[in-house]
């Protein structure tokens, strides 16, 4: 996300507190949250890792490298100079689920705009899912959506188009971040009685599951946050008993 973009958002949203009936917001609030924002550039504060190996040696992290879609802002034009962009926000605070929402609510009002009683859109930060009884609807709302993405200088990820059949190696094989349209059905025969969502998978009788291969993976990304925090805090015990006393 671009700082420009999310004051953009920020303040259309403002605009509509009186249209609710809602207290203004806190002048001081707001200029807090500027200044959050203005603390933090993805570009400036994060990417320049890349290029020194002792930040990573130090975390214990041989070849570690961020990922970043450089490429992908290039392509799409959203700036003329990328590496002077104000691009990102601080990750893990208690702020960026916000304002995912404050920036996506404009994508999703261009989604479920004009109403369609059979469209069902949820979304979940950046986890988005689309039903409707027909496919091309399926496909009309998802160029809307990336569109949106367009308009609000993020990178969609690429959704899957081809025709898919119900085989547990054609289906679940796909590498593809987003998957395009299927119908979703109990016919185990010839459609797919699955449906994923953040995490989850729901069956169309209305059984829940998580798949074996996501608890292990988010057990393994809790062993590695606790290992990375036992190694900060060993490295500041280490210091500390270095140190002279007052």
């Amino acid at each position: 996300m671009c700082l420009d973009c999310i004051k953009k958002h920020f303040h259309r949203l403002l605009k509509k507190l009186p249209n609710r009936q809602l207290p203004n917001a806190d002048n001081r609030a707001i200029t807090l949250f500027y200044k959050y924002l203005a603390c933090y550039s993805f570009v400036q504060n994060v990417l320049p890792s890349n290029s020194n190996p002792a930040y990573w040696k130090e975390r214990g992290i041989p070849d570690g490298k961020y990922g970043w879609v450089e490429e992908e802002l290039l392509r799409l034009g959203y700036f003329k100079k990328v590496r002077r962009a104000r691009i990102g926000i601080p990750q893990g605070g208690a702020l960026s689920g916000l304002i995912a929402n404050i920036v996506l609510d404009y994508a999703d009002h261009k989604v479920i705009k004009p109403k369609d009683q059979n469209l069902g859109y949820f979304r979940f930060c950046d986890d988005m899912i689309i039903l409707h009884p027909k496919m091309e609807t399926c496909f009309g709302s998802i160029e809307k959506y990336i569109y949106a993405l367009t308009q609000l200088k993020l990178v969609p990820h690429e959704f899957e188009r081809e025709d898919l059949t119900n085989t547990k190696d054609s289906f679940w094989s796909k590498k593809v971040k987003s998957k395009g349209p299927y119908k979703w059905s109990p016919n185990y025969h010839s459609d797919f009685p699955w449906i994923g969502f953040v995490g989850y998978e729901i069956h169309f009788t209305g059984h829940l599951r998580v798949r074996k291969s996501s608890l292990k993976k988010e057990l393994q990304k809790q062993r590695n946050i606790t290992n990375e925090v036992l190694k900060v805090i060993a490295h500041i015990e280490e210091i500390v008993s270095k140190m002279e006393p007052f």
